[in-house]
């Protein structure tokens, strides 16, 4: 599961794998929280995405693709 907050929009979803480009050049996510279901993060999932500040990884994550933060050039793991 994951937990998107996007200007007050806050919204819950199920999932275990974050797609290749999911997020790619999504400038409107500043915040993401990744709770104990995910397991990969796809090539390029974040890419681009220069407003992300705060993400944290889950111990299940076994797998990230490459570029996934790139140019991602304010956040914090």
């Amino acid at each position: 599961m994951f937990f998107v907050k996007n200007n007050c929009i806050q919204r819950r979803y199920l999932i275990y794998v974050l797609a290749d480009f999911l997020f790619y050049n999504c400038n409107g996510l500043t915040t993401l929280e990744l709770l104990g279901d995910v397991t990969v993060i796809g090539a390029e999932t974040f890419e681009f995405c220069t407003k992300l500040t705060s993400f944290k990884i889950p111990k299940n994550v076994n797998s990230i693709g490459p570029g996934a933060f790139q140019d991602c050039y304010r956040f914090s793991l």
